[in-house]
């Protein structure tokens, strides 16, 4: 009997001593989240503000980092026979964008929109054009590629070697001779002929009997033309 009352006392000790344990953590719980909803939450706020402060601040400054994307000037001819020149392109919003003519600045923008167009003047001869983004937050440039337009400001050349006008021949053909500059394309009547890399040309012509209108037109690359019309007889033989 005195056996069963130690077991009953001490499964009461027991007892009591896991509630009195379960109320410490009890009590320790409430005080933490009581902390928690008050230190916690003043805390979270205020790392809130500092972060969002920070990162003003980095966007008022500008990034070192940020990528800046190079200009971009649209269809440029190769050859052009007009002194203007219309450029158009793209750039970067919120950047200045310069034009640079055979190294030489012409037109100064200031980008509201990503799309810009400006007209410059050519010299005789090639030209070196580019477009260069200037972003000064960050104190970086980016240039686009480097352009050459060809300024041909007079026609070509046009000499006519065989026949000459106002000439009358026996022979059914002629044959058509000529020199040209270099890169010109010639037609005659209206047929594309053969130019050799020294600017020579041939060409056989049928003529019909009676008078006969043979034209010659040279073309550059800039789009300038030259012509040279002949006036041919053909008479047969008696």
């Amino acid at each position: 009997m005195d056996s069963r009352l130690k077991n009953t006392y001490a499964l009461r000790r027991t007892s009591r001593s896991r509630s009195n344990q379960n109320l410490k953590y009890l009590i320790i719980t409430v005080l933490l989240i009581g902390f928690f909803s008050t230190v916690g939450i003043q805390l979270l706020v205020k790392t809130s503000l500092f972060i969002s402060g920070a990162s003003k601040e980095t966007l008022d400054q500008g990034s070192p980092n940020a990528i800046l994307d190079a200009p971009e000037i649209y269809n440029l001819p190769d050859a052009t026979n007009s002194a203007q020149l219309e450029l158009s392109g793209v750039g970067t919003l919120e950047t200045t964008l310069h034009i640079f003519v055979n190294g030489e600045e012409t037109d100064t923008f200031q980008m509201s929109s990503e799309d810009f167009s400006a007209s410059v003047s050519l010299q005789a001869g090639e030209n070196e054009i580019y477009a260069q983004t200037e972003d000064a937050k960050n104190k970086k440039v980016k240039d686009s590629p480097l352009y050459k337009v060809l300024y041909i400001n007079s026609k070509p050349n046009l000499t006519i070697g065989t026949p000459t006008d106002g000439q009358t021949i026996a022979s059914q053909e002629v044959e058509v001779t000529g020199k040209t500059d270099q890169n010109v394309s010639i037609r005659i009547n209206n047929s594309p002929t053969v130019v050799a890399s020294d600017g020579s040309f041939r060409q056989s012509i049928r003529l019909k009997e009676g008078g006969n209108m043979i034209t010659v037109e040279a073309y550059d690359i800039a789009g300038n033309s030259n012509k040279v019309e002949l006036r041919i007889t053909y008479q047969k033989e008696d």
